[in-house]
């Protein structure tokens, strides 16, 4: 699909924070000039390629936020939300949907998202920001990764 392909540009442009955590060009890029501790950005990462992708393809944008949160809401307003899916279920999850990774403590439901490259039955591949080799949501740099679908929800993306 079109957002992967544009995930994928990125993820070869090797995208990683410069001098500190939540910092440097790329992150601004994605944060829309904001950066620091306070501005994770794996949000910001997923909405600005999504973006790229439907400007590319003559389409109004279809969300553009720095907080998981967010894109679960306008999934959810959309129609597009799916919860913890079944093996069934995930035969809906198309390349370039944004999976969403609840959060296990604090005030967010979400805790990282980024962009399904594929989904397979058991685990799903990935190109995701603000992650480091381990998967973490706050990490430096753009990876392509595999998760499973434990604590996994999705905004499907056509």
């Amino acid at each position: 699909t079109l957002v992967v392909g544009v995930a994928q540009r990125h993820l070869d442009a090797a995208p990683r924070e410069v001098g500190g955590e939540n910092r440097g060009p790329w992150v601004r890029l994605y944060m829309d000039g904001n950066e620091g501790p306070d501005y994770p950005w794996c949000a910001g990462f997923a909405t600005y390629v999504l973006g790229q992708a439907c400007r590319s393809a003559g389409r109004d944008p279809m969300v553009r936020t720095y907080l998981c949160d967010e894109i679960a809401s306008w999934g959810r307003e959309v129609g597009a939300f799916l919860a913890s899916p079944g093996k069934q279920a995930r035969k809906r999850i198309g390349p370039g949907s944004v999976f969403l990774k609840r959060a296990q403590t604090g005030d967010l439901e979400y805790g990282h998202c980024g962009i399904v490259v594929e989904a397979g039955p058991d685990s799903f591949r990935t190109v995701e920001g603000n992650t480091n080799d381990d998967g973490s949501a706050d990490g430096f740099e753009v990876l392509a990764g595999t998760r499973g679908y434990d604590r996994m929800d999705f905004v499907l993306v056509a």
